[in-house]
């Protein structure tokens, strides 16, 4: 048999055996990350100083990491990382007030895509890494920071706790809008239900 027949076999034994308990786990895992992200978009309204103390810990420990347990990489792929980082730390002193049309957020968009590019055909080409081993490292290395990052976003400044006059506001953050649209639309079909 051929390579990607024998691929082929070995990926549909995987999806028959382990299918349905996969789906189920990244199903958990898609939500767990949503709620904590809409989690951290509150919690940048209430105190933006805070959230902004954590995105800058967060991309110390990134950089910390690229340094120190990515040695076996090869230099391309940790200097993308770490040039990466810089424009996360750029972007930072921003927060909540990122602007979508600033350089420094397109080249935030950019630099993340790029790293994971990077990283991902680095380990595809790599025979002695695994999918979860390559999972695991993109989670905290590649996704965490830009999706606090964009979890902390302003639409309406005014929403800010302390910058209105009393009046019931929406959530400024663009990714909590959109959960809550998400949560309440699944919400409302649930209630239809009973």
């Amino acid at each position: 048999m051929t390579d990607i027949s024998t691929l082929l076999l070995s990926f549909l034994h995987f999806f028959l055996s382990y299918g349905p308990a996969f789906i189920v786990l990244l199903l958990f895992i898609g939500l767990s990350l949503a709620a904590g992200l809409y989690v951290f978009s509150l919690f940048v309204e209430e105190k933006p100083s805070h959230a902004r103390s954590i995105i800058k810990y967060l991309i110390i420990g990134t950089i910390l990491q690229t340094l120190l347990c990515l040695r076996f990489v090869p230099w391309y792929v940790v200097i993308v990382n770490l040039i990466s980082q810089a424009i996360y730390f750029m972007l930072c002193k921003d927060v909540p007030y990122i602007s979508y049309k600033s350089p420094i957020f397109f080249g935030g968009c950019v630099a993340a895509v790029l790293s994971h590019l990077v990283f991902a055909i680095h380990f595809l080409l790599s025979e002695e890494w695994h999918f979860w081993r390559l999972l695991l490292i993109n989670i905290y290395t590649l996704w965490t920071v830009p999706l606090l990052l964009l979890a902390s976003v302003v639409i309406a400044p005014e929403a800010l706790v302390g910058s209105g006059e009393g009046k019931e506001l929406e959530h400024r953050s663009l990714f909590a809008r959109i959960l809550k649209a998400i949560f309440g639309r699944a919400t409302e079909w649930v209630e239809s239900l009973q």
